[in-house]
């Protein structure tokens, strides 16, 4: 994403920190720029008729492949997510394990959030839990959690695509 619309986008999310935005890239057809432009803008009134803020609309300046951008307020999926590492971090703890950090962004990057959990070793890592299945059931029940199965499946809910990575501290 070029700075400037980083810049604009965290200005937009800046007036209103609580809130979670939808971003809707678009591509016009060749020569059709300034009809999906107004197609767009002609749309704006069903957000206000239905009480909703309206969504902030940005062209494109340069670099990636998307002519338009529709950034949407669409409430607090961003809290959500965050109930959802706090409910997971608690389910840790409750089996034993160390809890995750969780981070975040304010601005900056493409990510919204990024979770560091912390093993000993590889071999730590892939270790199996030291508590029986019964035991993490009630655990994640008492986290929140339909049962230790459904941990995974409820935060995949709240994420548009996440990149899991293996890293080591540098010292």
């Amino acid at each position: 994403m070029p700075p400037l619309t980083s810049l604009l986008i965290a200005a937009t999310l800046a007036a209103a920190p609580k809130t979670a935005y939808q971003a809707v890239f678009m591509r016009a057809a060749p020569g059709h720029l300034l009809r999906l432009i107004d197609a767009v803008k002609a749309r704006m009134p069903v957000f206000e008729a239905a009480g909703e803020p309206r969504p902030v609309l940005m062209r494109h300046a340069q670099g990636d492949q998307w002519d338009i951008l529709l950034l949407v307020p669409i409430g607090g999926v961003a809290e959500l997510l965050g109930a959802e590492r706090a409910m997971e971090n608690d389910f840790l703890r409750r089996i034993g394990r160390a809890g995750n950090f969780v981070s975040t962004k304010i601005t900056g990057a493409a990510w919204d959030s990024f979770t560091i959990g912390f093993y000993r070793d590889p071999q730590h890592y892939a270790a199996p839990s030291k508590v029986s299945a019964e035991e993490e059931d009630r655990a994640a029940r008492a986290a929140g959690f339909d049962s230790r199965n459904h941990i995974g499946p409820y935060l995949r809910q709240f994420l548009n695509g996440h990149h899991d990575t293996v890293g080591s501290v540098v010292r």
